[in-house]
């Protein structure tokens, strides 16, 4: 929180005083950083600052990379800030329905959000499992072998897209998974492995809360036990409130 306080801090003290280029990569995480940072752009100085956007992870891109994207850089649009304040304040939303349609129809210059909302849905617990599609690629990479966090994490950071999920929050997930009532994984030596009642979550024939419970927010949407219980419908692309599990 410090740290973002202080990018705010900095980027406000810039605003109007020297050139801003804005750097964002096409990623959940970064979308939703840009998505916060031109929320919060006056509107006076909105002409005034410059965006490039990546299909690609900055990072891992050489000096000579990173000057190939420099003539991208467009001044931010009052549209872009239209599509980005609509987006930031449906995250900040309690029902994440606002959040499948504004992911139909995208948003206007921000190429990369559509494809970002999505995976953010998927992120609500299944319709027939209770998982977050980050937690089922977790287990279904112990079940195929990954003995260790550090295995598991790397073997679902490379099936995502655009990964964004940082090794510190999916060690989290496994600590979730590993609690509760009835945990789905355990201690296996020195290894991880799944209970019988991971294996039952993940042929989908158990529910996740039920077993293990859940109390985690996904922007304004708090995801918890013992409420009705927002879930992702991967069939019908949309999320579905439904009643308690038990």
């Amino acid at each position: 929180m410090a740290d973002l306080r202080g990018r705010d801090e900095r980027l406000d003290a810039a605003l109007g005083r020297e050139p801003v280029i804005l750097w964002f990569e096409h990623d959940l995480y970064d979308q939703f950083q840009l998505l916060q940072v031109l929320d919060r752009l006056p509107s006076g100085v909105v002409g005034q600052v410059e965006l490039i956007q990546a299909g690609t992870f900055l990072g891992t891109l050489a000096a000579e990379e990173l000057a190939e994207l420099w003539p991208r850089q467009r001044p931010v649009s009052a549209e872009q800030v239209a599509s980005a304040r609509a987006a930031w304040a449906a995250f900040q939303g309690d029902d994440p329905r606002e959040l499948a349609r504004l992911a139909s129809r995208g948003g206007e210059g921000l190429p990369y959000l559509r494809a970002a909302l999505w995976r953010l849905l998927e992120e609500l617990p299944g319709l027939h499992d209770c998982l977050a599609r980050s937690e089922r690629h977790l287990l279904e990479a112990i079940a195929g072998g990954a003995g260790t966090p550090v295995d598991a994490f790397m073997a679902s950071h490379a099936r995502e897209d655009a990964a964004f999920l940082g090794d510190a929050l999916a060690f989290a997930r496994l600590d979730d998974l590993a609690g509760g009532p009835r945990p789905l994984i355990e201690p296996e030596g020195e290894s991880l492995a799944l209970t019988e009642a991971g294996a039952a979550v993940l042929a989908g024939t158990a529910d996740r809360v039920a077993l293990t419970g859940l109390d985690r927010r996904m922007g304004g949407v708090h995801l918890h036990s013992g409420a009705a219980l927002w879930r992702w419908d991967p069939e019908q692309g949309e999320p579905l409130l439904l009643e308690e599990t038990t």
